[in-house]
């Protein structure tokens, strides 16, 4: 190309062979090129034109299918307004209101309806916050609810809160409320319904007060009360239906028929009842008894009442335990029946119903007596009586218990204790009464009487052999003494010794005073002692107006007693309680098993020995007794006549205490003015063991030199004859004439660093500290104190189980010189003491 340009005319040099030549090829070249560029060009021009025509047909059928999406698109928008308009339409027309808010739960729209429910204008909502229209209890569970949504993505339905109204007037409303979230899915608000539910939330409350009203009649008409349905299922059960059924209210309400709860026997029956209630022209019982049956298989006895409600085929029963009833009928027949007493009921002066007590009292059959003249039983002088007592009681309604002589069937008197009481038999009023057989009470109220004058004498006899023993002990120390004096052989060493034989018989005389004084022996057995209490009891009481109420333990230990003693002795404490409450209080008398060593029987004021006894205790709620009196109660020479002594509390309680001390029992009396008093009574249920007494024998002969013995009686003849006797038998000695100066005496002797080795103790010691209270004082002084009691009482309780107060011996008076000495030998373990003569 460039050689053919250069060849162009106007050219000045011609080109040569090789130069054409080479502008011949460069031509063909060229040519060739031309033509391979054509080649290709008409190649890309026709794959352009390939393409042009696909991209036209793409073209043309994406414009066919952008213009079917159009029409599509405008179809659907076209749907969509047509949606919208109708979507506003429900939501301007709808009677909940609708809203929607943004995620800080502020209004971005609502409809015409929550418009009216707020009593606010659309553009006032708008922008608000539930705060703005709620309280703050509301506002707060509001949030509550709108956080749960938004943190579960869950939809809440029925959520309840208040409004307050522009007026002032609240409003309940139900709200539902969900989540909605942008294209993206993110969440953008909160949308909801509103239910204005003020009419409903009224009348709810009304209902549920009624209802609750209903409830509460329906569980306290304190019985069993059940709703029935036409179909016998029970609807509606109270608390006390649920007791007496033993089934839960969810258990029986819709669950469970009446039937079950019935009887077989009754069941028949019932169903009758049920079907005649609910059927026209049928009459049907409105109560009647039934036997009920519980889950258990529990027959109760139940009285039901049963009515319609309206016209609803639902009946209401309500059911009451009848049991109790039934019980205490069958209880009176059988305490009717089996009362250890005569049981009568009288109506029009005739017998109606009469127990068999009172048919083998009177000697009549129960047939005999009913129908029978009440008054053929009382003897004629007897009746004014009668007719007296029962006119005062109906006209004042008080009526006491008064003794009558009656005459049985063969002529017979006997004494009874009357008493009546008003009641109502078959409709009209009548007489209970009932008859006591006091035939023997009054015997033993006279050989009591007997008995407290045989008392009196013995006690006289008890205090003239204490004297009596003092004087003898005095006649028999001095004898042995001049015995010792004299030649064994003599006439004055016989003579001696026949005025010992004397004051042994003097001896053997006080022994019968002493005997006597203390009464008989008692013949025990042994038992059971509830029964003789509970009898004694009531008729120590009888014809009085005093109550009297005995508890004993389920299983009272046996005790040997004699019956007779044992009645006599309660007998004085009850007679001694019942006048000290001038005739009217109250006796409360109770039996337990105790065993000394526990802290509730162990009394200051007596000692007692350990092991099991049955404790009678009887309190009364009299007057009490003065502290100065109560320490006299058990002295022999207290009387009832002194001023200030309490009325019945001298011999009567002096007797009890003997009695019981016969039966190796304890008696004790506790008592404040004006807190009434109560005396205890122990019996010992078995045998106590009794130590084994143990005397250390390690004072031998050696310590008889320097033993020093305290000498303390408020007799002096006594008390300077012991200390003879003791001098000749080479001991120290020491005298005290009371308890006072007996401890005085052996707390300077510790003090100097020489206590006494030996004590002797007077127990009674009149005006002055006896041994038993020296003793004690003594022991708190030296534990290891050892000490001889004397008395001219040797059947006192003290005397017989001196172990028991502390003492090491006991010797009852009179004593010899020699039993004087055979106790010193045995208290200080010395084998023999030495004398200069030997005991005949």
């Amino acid at each position: 190309m460039k050689v053919w340009l250069e060849a162009m005319p106007g050219m000045t040099k011609r080109p040569t062979y090789e130069e054409l030549l080479n502008r011949l090829s460069q031509l063909e070249k060229d040519a060739l090129e031309r033509r391979e560029f054509e080649t290709a060009f008409e190649e890309a021009q026709f794959t352009l034109e390939r393409r042009v025509e696909e991209r036209t047909a793409a073209l043309v059928a994406a414009n066919i299918r952008l213009k079917r999406e159009m029409e599509e698109r405008i179809a659907a928008e076209r749907a969509l307004n047509a949606g919208e308009e109708r979507y506003r339409n429900i939501l301007e027309t709808m009677e909940d209101g609708y809203f929607e808010t943004d995620l800080k739960g502020d209004l971005v729209f609502c409809n015409l309806a929550l418009s009216k429910i707020t009593g606010l204008e659309r553009s006032e909502l708008i922008g608000m916050n539930n705060r703005s229209y709620m309280d703050s209890e509301d506002a707060k569970k509001t949030f509550e609810v709108f956080s749960k949504v938004y943190s579960t993505g869950n939809t809440v339905k029925g959520f309840e809160c208040r409004i307050t109204r522009p007026d002032g007037s609240k409003l309940h409303l139900e709200l539902t409320v969900c989540l909605f979230s942008d294209p993206a899915g993110h969440p953008k608000g909160f949308r909801g319904t509103v239910r204005d539910v003020t009419a409903r939330w009224i009348a709810e409350n009304a209902l549920r007060e009624k209802e609750e009203r209903y409830r509460t009649v329906f569980e306290t008409t304190g019985t069993a009360t059940v709703i029935i349905e036409e179909d016998m299922t029970i609807s509606m059960a109270n608390s006390e239906f649920q007791r007496l059924s033993g089934y839960s209210r969810e258990e029986i309400e819709g669950k469970i028929k009446w039937t079950v709860f019935v009887a077989p026997e009754d069941l028949e029956r019932m169903k009758t009842y049920h079907l005649e209630r609910r059927s026209r022209g049928k009459n049907a019982p409105g109560s009647y008894e039934f036997r009920f049956i519980d889950r258990h298989g529990k027959e109760t006895d139940v009285y039901i009442k049963a009515s319609l409600i309206g016209n609803t085929g639902r009946s209401v029963s309500s059911l009451t335990d009848i049991t109790p009833l039934r019980q205490a009928e069958r209880l009176f027949r059988d305490l009717f029946n089996n009362a250890e007493v005569g049981l009568f009921i009288v109506q029009d002066r005739t017998f109606r119903i009469v127990n068999p007590v009172f048919s083998r009292m009177t000697g009549y059959t129960i047939e005999e007596l009913t129908g029978m003249d009440s008054m053929c039983l009382v003897p004629a002088d007897e009746r004014e009586k009668v007719a007296r007592q029962v006119i005062t009681m109906l006209k004042t309604g008080h009526f006491a218990p008064y003794e009558l002589r009656v005459r049985d069937k063969i002529g017979r008197e006997r004494f009874v204790m009357v008493s009546l009481g008003v009641i109502l038999y078959e409709g009209r009023d009548a007489l209970l009464g009932n008859f006591m057989d006091i035939t023997e009470k009054k015997a033993m109220e006279e050989e009591l009487l007997r008995g407290q004058k045989l008392e009196s004498l013995g006690l006289l006899a008890g205090g003239m052999a204490h004297d009596f023993n003092n004087l003898l002990t005095v006649i028999l120390g001095n004898i042995d003494i001049a015995r010792i004096e004299l030649p064994r052989g003599s006439s004055g060493h016989m003579n001696l010794m026949e005025a010992e034989k004397a004051c042994f018989a003097a001896k053997d005389l006080t022994q019968r005073f002493i005997t006597f004084s203390k009464g008989g022996v008692p013949v025990k057995k042994e038992g059971i002692i509830t029964d003789t209490i509970k009898e004694t009891a009531s008729l120590a009481l009888a014809g009085s107006a005093v109550q009297c109420e005995t508890q004993a333990s389920e299983s009272p230990w046996k005790v040997s007693f004699d019956e007779a003693q044992i009645r006599q002795a309660l007998n004085n404490v009850l007679v001694n309680a019942r006048e000290a409450m001038s005739g009217s209080g109250r006796i409360e008398i109770s039996l337990r098993n105790v065993e000394v060593g526990d802290e509730e029987i162990l009394h200051q004021s007596f000692r007692i020995r350990q092991g099991q006894y049955l404790l009678i205790s009887v309190s009364d709620n009299g007057p009490g007794i003065s502290k100065e009196n109560l320490s006299k109660l058990f002295d022999p020479y207290f009387s009832t006549k002194e001023r200030g002594a309490r009325r019945g509390m001298g011999l009567g309680l002096t007797t009890a205490y003997n009695i019981i001390k016969k039966h190796d029992g304890y008696i004790h009396v506790e008592s404040k003015p004006g807190a009434g008093t109560t005396v205890f009574l122990y019996l010992p249920a078995k045998k106590p063991a009794q130590p084994a007494a143990s005397v250390k024998d390690t004072n031998k002969a050696t310590m008889h030199a320097s033993a020093s013995i305290l000498i303390m009686d408020d007799e002096e003849t006594v008390r300077t004859l012991t200390q003879e006797i003791l001098e000749r038998l080479g001991f120290k000695t020491v005298l005290a004439c009371n308890g006072d100066e007996a401890v005085r005496l052996y707390k300077e002797a510790m003090l100097r660093g020489m206590p006494f080795d030996i004590v002797f103790l007077d127990l009674t010691v009149r005006g002055g500290m006896g041994g038993k209270e020296a003793m004690e004082k003594l022991v708190d002084l030296d534990p290891k104190v050892k000490a001889i009691v004397t008395s001219g009482y040797d059947n006192d309780p003290l005397i017989k189980d001196f172990r028991a107060f502390g003492f090491s011996a006991a010797m009852p008076k009179p004593f010899s010189f020699f039993d004087l000495k055979k106790i010193m030998e045995s208290t200080l373990g010395i084998q023999s003491l030495p004398i200069s003569v030997e005991q005949d």
